[in-house]
């Protein structure tokens, strides 16, 4: 997953700042709660203080039903690893 940050570019007369960093899943997943704290720890190595943030996110990718190719996911990433 991809985690961003950044500053607004209108507010010139602030600071800026924009960061990204990528976060790997250690396995496929569709717990909330591990891509939470995936996200928090994205965020927490990125964000600096001092700054007045105005934009954040975060981008998942290669997301596939579970139901249908959860077994074929988890083949793919083991053989990628």
């Amino acid at each position: 997953m991809l985690v961003f940050i950044r500053t607004s570019p209108f507010r010139q007369q602030d600071k800026q700042y924009s960061r990204s960093t990528v976060v790997p899943l250690r396995r496929p997943t569709d717990d909330s709660r591990a891509i939470s704290q995936a996200e928090l720890l994205g965020l927490a190595s990125i964000c600096q203080p001092g700054y007045r943030y105005a934009k954040a996110g975060v981008m998942l990718g290669i997301l596939l039903c579970s139901a249908k190719f959860g077994a074929r996911a988890i083949r793919i990433w083991k053989r990628k690893r």
